[in-house]
């Protein structure tokens, strides 16, 4: 059963994947996460690249953004999959097949991205599909993790920690960087390495 109309602002990322659909949640346990970039802002956010190992799945991964309400000192150290985020991944499932809307809906859709009120009455029509499996990947790398660890990206062994700088985005991610950035807003052939991370940077402080 999808969220639906909840007047619930953040949910905790094990809620989600609770009441989400076993399908993505099978996949999930494909894909390995990379942390890729933590600021701190009026809402924290933290940026990751999930990639999967389906022969579908884009080899270069996806994009997962996650925000969190600013955090006060004294619950830097509760763990972070109880505290409440919002979510938006760059992979056509999310768009496509029911999370955007569901997103929408119950009020979980990451700060700033356009809203989707078409319901997806032919691909999740009972509403199951809640996020995608780069989502829900997320849960057992985000495990037994503080949020000032997570903040810092010290997961669990399992899963590697990818620090990228802009410059070796420029060689891993960069077409997805440049579609990403112009659905936020931003002209593409005005990005570059140099000035990527002030963008980012702007767009989650506006």
């Amino acid at each position: 059963m999808g969220v639906g109309k909840s007047t619930l602002k953040f949910y905790t990322l094990s809620e989600i994947v609770k009441k989400n659909s076993s399908k993505p949640n099978k996949k999930s346990k494909n894909c390995r996460v990379y942390k890729v970039k933590y600021r701190a802002s009026t809402t924290q956010h933290m940026i990751f690249l999930v990639k999967c190992g389906e022969e579908y799945s884009d080899k270069k991964g996806h994009i997962v953004y996650v925000n969190m309400q600013k955090i006060k000192v004294n619950k830097l150290t509760r763990p972070v999959l109880a505290m409440p985020m919002k979510y938006k991944c760059s992979c056509p499932a999310f768009l496509y097949w029911g999370s955007w809307y569901n997103a929408t809906e119950g009020k979980y859709l990451k700060r700033g991205e356009t809203k989707e009120r078409r319901p997806p009455v032919v691909r999740d029509p009972k509403n199951e599909n809640l996020v995608c499996k780069h989502i829900s990947a997320l849960l057992p790398a985000l495990k037994a993790n503080t949020v000032k660890r997570a903040m810092k990206g010290n997961y669990n062994k399992k899963f590697s920690l990818l620090e990228k700088d802009p410059q070796e985005m420029e060689y891993a991610l960069w077409s997805e960087v440049l579609d990403t950035m112009e659905v936020l807003g931003f002209n593409p052939e005005e990005v570059t390495s140099n000035n990527l991370e002030d963008l980012v940077s702007s767009y989650f402080e506006s």
